[in-house]
């Protein structure tokens, strides 16, 4: 594969990425995870590719020149592209980081306040909270039976 072959690849891959990853940002807006995880494995596969034809024509830099200008306009504004929906994309999967560990504070908070204002019995017959250093969690039951 001559160099204007590879440059035209990378322009037809980071296109591909481009729509993978914008795609990629509407189902993040949608929170649709089982669509994120399927477009995973392509999104993958176009990075690898793109990273490899990247490397391919890092090596022979003088061929580049070769290349029509036309082509490598072209490049520049798909390598734009590229850059542009990476940082959205970036931007959105933060939050998105940020929103799920502010879930899971809140719900911890809210178990740590239940459990303390969670009371039981203990071995004296006197009420106290959960964990108050007793080293045993409570347990509710009911018999139905009787002696």
């Amino acid at each position: 594969m001559d160099v204007t072959q590879k440059v035209n690849t990378l322009i037809a891959i980071s296109s591909r990425l481009v729509v993978v990853m914008t795609r990629e940002i509407d189902v993040l807006r949608s929170m649709a995870v089982d669509e994120l995880k399927a477009l995973q494995p392509e999104k993958k596969s176009l990075t690898d590719r793109l990273e490899e034809l990247v490397a391919e024509l890092a090596e022979d830099m003088d061929a580049f020149g070769a290349v029509e200008t036309a082509v490598r306009e072209e490049l520049g504004a798909v390598v734009d592209q590229v850059h542009d929906v990476a940082q959205r994309n970036e931007r959105l999967l933060n939050a998105a980081r940020l929103t799920n560990r502010r879930l899971i504070e809140a719900v911890v908070q809210a178990v740590k306040e239940k459990e303390a204002a969670t009371s039981v019995y203990g071995e004296s017959g006197e009420q106290s909270s959960i964990g108050s250093g007793h080293g045993a969690d409570s347990l509710s039951i009911s018999l139905d039976q009787q002696l």
